[in-house]
């Protein structure tokens, strides 16, 4: 059956619940990225983008990640693949405004968990309420209940950050929350070994108190269907409803992919271009450069550029040594952009 995109927004959106959470009680006192960290409290950290701003990590109760083919998630894109929702949010900032976040997932000793560990992030999605936001460029994935669309996280992103101002952090806009925080994070991962893992989800993050400049918000746009394994795919047209500034972006691509580009009225204003590792992992996306200014009636698509014969699609973890495919149907391929706005 082809994969659609219906089936992969539904699939990105899934809310089952399959990760078995620790007590949420239970504390840890680590060496984490910088030093002990405990669940649920945040561990402050150097800002990077404004002096003035405050940053930490927040690392949330563990979760079992189940022995390879354990999982038995139907809506995985693995055959063995463990899907789900976590809810947090203990710990964050309420009346301030976000200048970035970023989602890792680390071992209990603290170490960041990836492929060479036998672990890979498929996706992470989240939803942040109370908070509602009008998407002025059309399209994306749609939001699933309450709250607007926060960030999300693919094993490409790396360790860059999601960002709601400028690179130089001087431009006033952010990501603002008026209210005590609630995120719900749709996940699905892969566990490539035979033995289950404990693991934690981590929020790093940077704010300022109060409500500050514009406020930002983010999207993630994808091109329809199912990208070609070879060449081009390009999205549906998508409309500018009013002006907005795109503050960030950064395409995500599954192993294959070359590059993801964002076109304004047929003009290029970006190239996300993937970079592998030795072993033919996907480890970062690159930025977009500069800002891209939107007027009212433009029209934006994007445009995902595989080349199998140059990198192998991802195995899948049922060890037939295959390329990855969903239980949907379909290769594991996908082309999206996350970006960040202001209007």
């Amino acid at each position: 059956m082809k994969f659609s995109l219906v089936a992969a927004v539904l699939n990105i959106a899934a809310v089952q619940a399959v990760a078995i959470p620790a007590e949420a009680a239970e504390s840890i006192d680590n060496a984490g990225p910088s030093g002990p960290v405990q669940i649920n409290v945040p561990k402050m950290m150097t800002p990077k983008y404004r002096p003035t701003a405050k940053r930490a990590i927040i690392r949330y109760p563990a979760f079992t990640l189940q022995a390879k083919g354990k999982a038995k998630s139907a809506m995985s894109m693995d055959p063995n693949g463990q899907s789900g929702t976590f809810r947090i949010g203990a710990g964050m900032c309420s009346k301030c405004t976000l200048l970035s976040a970023h989602y890792r997932l680390v071992s209990p000793e603290g170490n960041e968990v990836g492929p060479t560990d036998g672990v890979y992030i498929h996706h992470m999605t989240s939803h942040l309420s109370p908070k509602t936001s009008e998407n002025p460029i059309s399209g994306g994935i749609p939001s699933i209940g309450a709250g607007a669309y926060f960030i999300d996280r693919g094993e490409d992103s790396g360790q860059s950050d999601t960002v709601f101002t400028s690179a130089d952090g001087r431009f006033e806009s952010g990501y603002q929350i008026t209210g005590t925080p609630s995120v719900s994070v749709s996940y699905d991962f892969v566990n490539y070994k035979d033995t289950p893992r404990q693991l934690h989800l981590e929020l790093e993050y940077e704010w300022l108190d109060g409500i500050v400049g514009k406020d930002a918000g983010h999207t993630l746009k994808t091109v329809a269907g199912n990208p070609k394994l070879m060449g081009k795919s390009v999205s549906t047209p998508m409309r500018v409803s009013k002006d907005t500034t795109i503050m960030w972006a950064r395409g995500h691509l599954h192993q294959g992919g070359v590059s993801m580009t964002v076109k304004v009225n047929g003009a290029v204003k970006c190239v996300s271009n993937a970079t592998y590792d030795t072993a033919g992992v996907i480890t970062s996306m690159s930025l977009c450069p500069k800002a891209i200014d939107l007027k009212k009636g433009d029209s934006m698509t994007i445009e995902s550029d595989y080349d199998t014969n140059k990198h192998k699609l991802r195995e899948a973890s049922d060890g037939h040594g295959g390329s990855a495919h969903g239980k949907l149907g379909g290769s594991d391929v996908m082309g999206m952009v996350a970006m960040s706005y202001t209007s």
